[in-house]
């Protein structure tokens, strides 16, 4: 990443939003669950350092509705 801090915390709550929406919507992931897991740790360090969370970034997010078809393949 070699933007502005603030556009490289909005090219990565684009990556991490894609996908989330993969995972939980599509239920087709496209990162492993570690991958994930640091893009988001990641994230949440430039919020820190920059005193900025973008509005749709996935660190304010609370949950989500639930995906039915995800819950019967669980089983």
């Amino acid at each position: 990443m070699n933007q502005s801090p603030l556009q490289d915390m909005r090219a990565l709550v684009d990556q991490i939003n894609r996908a989330s929406y993969s995972y939980y919507v599509q239920d087709e992931p496209i990162m492993s669950d570690a991958q994930w897991d640091a893009l988001y740790a990641r994230l949440q360090q430039m919020e820190q350092e920059a005193g900025v969370v973008l509005p749709d970034s996935p660190s304010r997010r609370i949950g989500g509705a639930v995906v039915r078809n995800r819950a019967k393949r669980l089983m």
